[in-house]
């Protein structure tokens, strides 16, 4: 079953739960660093087979929140342990979002992807072998994040043709892309599924694309705007760079530095 087939009800619930347990986690403002308890990415589930596919409940967060997952859950390395902070070299906490790993190849179903999913801390390690579309693939040595909204016309032209630009420069070297929508398509009002179809439709988009409903990535934030921008070195997923707005020229030159092995 498609998952963005539910009802509206169910999804509102979604949300609705998703708010519960992705809340605060103690961080003092932009740029400083707090610690958190019961972390709002940790994930668990059963996998179970039926015929030539695997389905998947992935329980995140401390509300207990069931989502209908994609193909498996594999074994992850440990995650760096806290304390967890918002501000530029701090460990950014392990977030859970919903959407789709490789859109452009497979939205049969809602996954659960966590910022575990990228974690790499031998630089050599390779996405598990779950049934997910980047199954055997490299993972990434940094992770650039871009937190859209669906009225926001940079956020379109930075999916467009920022995003491949430099997708098609660094993701070679290790580059990995990660598109949040964060806003819907009125403003102050939580995106759902078929408006991140939407999106991923009008960009062509072949990224990893997940919903924030919550805003619970809001905390990274270095200004109250969009789009929002933040790159993860993967070795020990600390905070690299952030920018508010489309990132300029020393954004993508400090990725690229991480990829190097020069920053």
């Amino acid at each position: 079953m498609r998952s963005s087939s539910v009802a509206p009800w169910a999804l509102s619930l979604l949300v609705g739960l998703f708010a519960a347990g992705c809340g605060d986690d103690g961080g003092d403002g932009a740029g400083g660093e707090g610690s958190s308890g019961e972390t709002s990415g940790e994930t668990s589930g059963e996998t179970t087979g039926s015929g030539d596919t695997t389905s998947t409940t992935v329980t995140t967060g401390a509300a207990g929140l069931e989502v209908p997952g994609g193909p498996g859950v594999g074994e992850k390395p440990a995650y760096p342990a806290g304390p967890f902070g918002i501000g530029v070299g701090s460990v950014v906490e392990n977030f859970t979002f919903v959407g789709y790993t490789r859109p452009a190849e497979d939205r049969a179903d809602l996954e659960a992807i966590s910022l575990s999913d990228f974690y790499n801390p031998t630089g050599v390690e390779l996405f598990p072998m779950d049934g997910r579309a980047w199954q055997g693939q490299p993972k990434p040595k940094a992770l650039a994040i871009s937190v859209a909204a669906f009225w926001c016309s940079p956020c379109r032209t930075e999916s467009r043709v920022d995003i491949p630009r430099e997708k098609a420069e660094l993701g070679p070297l290790g580059g990995e892309f990660l598109l949040l929508l964060s806003d819907g398509e009125d403003g102050g009002v939580p995106p759902v599924v078929r408006e991140l179809d939407r999106w991923i439709d009008m960009s062509v988009m072949t990224i990893p694309a997940a919903l924030d409903p919550a805003t619970s990535f809001q905390k990274l934030w270095s200004s109250d705007a969009f789009p929002q921008n933040i790159l993860i070195r993967t070795s020990d997923m600390t905070v690299a760079a952030k920018a508010g707005g489309v990132p300029t020229s020393s954004y993508w030159k400090k990725m690229e530095g991480i990829l190097n092995g020069t920053e």
